[in-house]
């Protein structure tokens, strides 16, 4: 497996938080699907004013991703995939309530690094990188508004 990908790299960064905790903080609640959709149903029944992004695997800008707030609203949107159960799999992660904005937009960053020794620690940062931002204003997730 390769951890450029949503579901190895939630599986890795799994372990890590389990193994330091305190230094994994920013990673947030996730659950693979289909095998973790009983206890992201538990979870979400639990944390009524929580939404949860799930991000189809394979899956790239945007394509796919959608918002629940309810367990019934995350078993409707599942049964709408077609494959789902049966080749579809996704990354379902709690959704940050307060994301960091830039003049009111979401935005990622993009860095690239390849580590050419682990000891001694030996990396290069890129000096090129990617950044995106959303063309329209930041609203907060909502019953009106979780497509």
């Amino acid at each position: 497996g390769c951890i450029c990908d949503k579901v190895n790299m939630a599986l890795a960064l799994r372990l890590l938080q389990k193994m330091w905790p305190e230094k994994f903080r920013f990673w947030p609640k996730s659950w693979l699907l289909p095998a973790e959709v009983d206890e992201l149903s538990t979870w979400l029944d639990k944390h009524k004013s929580d939404t949860v992004i799930v991000k189809p695997e394979g899956g790239s800008q945007g394509d796919g991703i959608f918002l629940v707030q309810t367990a019934s609203d995350l078993r409707l949107k599942l049964s709408a995939k077609p494959h789902f159960g049966a080749g579809f799999g996704a990354l379902a992660q709690r959704y940050l309530p307060e994301p960091l904005l830039l003049d009111g937009l979401k935005f990622d960053l993009r860095l690239y690094v390849v580590v050419t020794s682990v000891d001694p620690l030996v990396a290069y940062l890129s000096r090129e990188g990617l950044a995106r931002f959303c063309t329209a204003k930041y609203e907060a997730p909502s019953t009106a508004n979780a497509n």
